[in-house]
């Protein structure tokens, strides 16, 4: 949520010491370490929600409370995986952190979400998963069936010893990704600093699959965990590859209307516009 780059930057300060300039400084910090608009944007709208809270509790004039300028929320990443590229990637990683980005790439549940998926979530036969409100993004509860390629998940729970901690290992997963990746060229390190797929485009292909595959659009979202049309189409990514496939679509179906006859003459009537 941005709190720790918070704390850092307004350290000291008294809340009324936080004004419009302020903010506008800290927004230009975080251009220049590389954070995109929509990070900023969380981050500040968390601030602006505890001083309106200061506000509602008397703590705060309403006066104290600033303008927020906003940046510009990014475009949306466009990284997606392919289900082979995917499977070189699952290939790469240590075999304890295969049943965790199985299960994100396939449900699109949030990394953080998975993480804290315990044994009283899963069934005794393994068959399927509630993740309680507590921990899914909308807030709303999600039974989640490990069936279909999942089926490999259930396998591998019904193997393991119940205990009170977490179901997926995810010993050392963002390290193990980040080098998984960069062997196999879908990243790299400059500097000690990795750039390239990331663990949450898992998230976002989960999104193109499930639409691709002919999944309704609002299953699609209830398996996701996403509540609004506009934060599902941020995933939803277009290629040029589904326009290709669109247009093809199209193409055949004109052809199949203009042999099947069903076509109409349209005659211009006297005088009329082109």
């Amino acid at each position: 949520m941005g709190v720790p780059r918070l704390d850092k930057f307004f350290k000291g300060m008294r809340a009324t010491d936080i004004t419009t300039d302020r903010i506008r400084d800290y927004i230009e910090a975080g251009k220049t370490e590389g954070l995109t608009g929509s990070t900023i944007r969380r981050s500040l709208a968390v601030l602006r929600t505890m001083l309106n809270q200061a506000r509602k509790e008397g703590k705060l004039r309403l006066a104290d409370v600033p303008h927020f300028p906003m940046p510009k929320e990014g475009k949306a990443r466009q990284g997606f995986v392919e289900p082979g590229v995917f499977e070189s990637i699952r290939a790469a990683l240590p075999e304890n952190l295969r049943p965790l980005i199985t299960f994100i790439y396939f449900t699109g549940c949030r990394k953080g979400a998975a993480k804290r998926i315990t044994w009283p979530m899963v069934a005794k036969d393994c068959c399927e998963i509630m993740l309680p409100g507590e921990i899914t993004k909308s807030g709303e509860p999600l039974l989640l069936p490990l069936t279909g390629p999942l089926e490999q998940v259930a396998s591998v729970l019904r193997k393991m010893f119940r205990t009170d901690g977490p179901v997926f290992d995810a010993t050392n997963l963002r390290k193990e990704w980040n080098t998984a990746c960069h062997s196999l060229g879908l990243g790299k390190y400059e500097n000690e600093l990795y750039s390239g797929l990331t663990l949450h485009d898992l998230r976002r292909s989960a999104v193109r699959n499930l639409i691709r595959a002919g999944v309704s659009r609002g299953i699609a979202m209830q398996i996701t965990g996403h509540k609004t049309e506009h934060v599902f189409e941020r995933y939803n990514i277009v290629d040029t590859a589904d326009i290709s496939e669109a247009l093809i679509k199209v193409g055949e179906y004109a052809a199949k209307k203009n042999r099947s006859g069903d076509t109409k003459l349209i005659q211009k009537r006297s005088g009329g516009a082109d």
